[in-house]
């Protein structure tokens, strides 16, 4: 595979997808204080039909969580206390696919389980949300992920405090 170097003038905090038109079958990403670009994981989605497409379903939300709660070693009942959810919403979450939690919601999860900033992002995709920086409270709550601070009542506090709606 071939690896080709792009210098910007400018800094980026998140990664963006770089793509020329060259021989290259993958579109790789470029990192803030990287000179080369990295392949992504996965392949270019390129479905010829429809059908193929809706056969190259990715994994759901409840999935995810539940995958990252067993690598985490945690019992469901752990996660969704510590995550300050009670039991029914939680049940109704991971046994019902195409409900999706709102973005609080699912952030009290990622804090739960002490979720990186990335796999945070992944959560949040597969529930069709996303961090944003024109949300305080997504400023906030990303502040304390990227700084591995952890404790819900902590950022509860400091939401309070900035007058937004806490997890």
């Amino acid at each position: 595979m071939i690896f080709k170097p792009l210098r910007e003038k400018h800094t980026l905090d998140y990664p963006i997808l770089w793509h020329e038109r060259s021989n290259l079958a993958e579109p790789h990403y470029i990192y803030r204080d990287s000179d080369s670009a990295f392949p992504l994981p996965t392949a270019v989605w390129e479905p010829s039909s429809l059908e193929e497409a809706l056969n190259m379903v990715d994994e759901s939300f409840s999935e995810m969580l539940l995958r990252k709660i067993d690598e985490k070693g945690m019992t469901n009942a752990e996660c969704y206390h510590k995550a300050g959810i009670d039991r029914k919403h939680f049940s109704k979450l991971v046994n019902n696919p195409d409900c999706k939690p709102k973005k609080s919601t699912a952030l009290a999860l990622a804090v739960a389980l002490k979720l990186s900033l990335e796999e945070t992002r992944e959560l949040l995709a597969k529930a069709g949300l996303a961090l944003s920086h024109s949300s305080k409270q997504d400023i906030i709550v990303e502040f304390f992920i990227a700084h591995g601070r952890y404790d819900i009542n902590e950022i509860n506090a400091v939401l309070y405090d900035h007058d937004q709606i806490p997890l």
